[in-house]
């Protein structure tokens, strides 16, 4: 999957244009996951967008950044999201 600071997207013109219309708000909804699991405890994704009021379809790949930045960790837990699939529940790395 190509990066483009990194945000990752398919290698289609529709992908990258998402990719680039996020990017000025990626830190920010990055910073406000992360103040959400510290403040809040363990969530999953969709429970960290409700919890700041904005759409799982922008939290969800700030979690999976947050991850790969080593900042949250797999809490060992799942709960059912939204669509009734057991998602991983994520803590704020200690």
């Amino acid at each position: 999957m190509p990066y483009l600071n990194d945000i990752g997207y398919r290698p289609t013109d529709t992908s990258l244009d998402a990719a680039q219309a996020i990017e000025p708000n990626v830190q920010h909804l990055e910073a406000v996951a992360l103040i959400a699991l510290c403040d809040k405890g363990p969530m999953t994704a969709d429970e960290v967008a409700a919890a700041v009021g904005e759409e799982r379809l922008s939290i969800r790949p700030r979690i999976t950044g947050l991850k790969h930045k080593g900042l949250i960790v797999d809490a060992g837990e799942r709960r059912r999201n939204r669509s009734g699939r057991m998602a991983a529940v994520w803590r704020a790395k200690s």
